[in-house]
C-alpha cells in the first residue's frame, strides 16, 4: 500500500497540480497517507510564514486531488489494496514547512 501512495503523490507533485491552488509559498514535495477515514494530503510547503490553510485552499486542494485520482484513474492502485474511495469520508490537508 505505502508503494501506491508513493507512486500516486510522485504523480500528483510531478503534474503540478496543486501548485496554482496554494496561494502563498512553494510546494517542495507532496506525500499522501491515510488516516482512518480520509486521505491526508501532506504538502511540504516553502516561502510561508502561516501554515494555517484557508478555506479556499483546502476546498481547491482536494477538489483537484479528488479529480486527479478520478482523471488517472488512480483509485484502481488503491482499490487492489481494498482501499475502495466509498470507503473514505473525504481528504484533509495538511501543510508543512519544507525550511526546517
Amino acid at each position: 500500500m505505502k508503494e501506491a501512495l508513493d507512486d500516486i503523490s510522485n504523480k500528483l507533485f510531478e503534474s503540478s497540480v496543486i501548485d496554482k491552488h496554494i496561494l502563498n509559498g512553494r510546494v517542495t514535495n507532496i506525500f499522501l497517507t491515510i488516516d482512518s477515514k480520509k486521505i491526508i494530503i501532506n504538502i511540504e510547503i516553502e516561502n510561508r510564514e502561516e501554515l494555517n490553510i484557508n478555506d479556499e485552499e483546502w476546498s481547491q486542494i482536494t477538489s483537484e486531488v479528488n479529480s486527479f485520482l478520478n482523471r488517472k484513474k488512480l483509485w484502481n492502485r488503491l482499490d487492489y489494496y481494498g482501499l475502495n474511495k466509498d470507503m473514505f469520508d473525504g481528504f484533509d490537508v495538511n501543510l508543512i514547512n519544507s525550511n526546517l
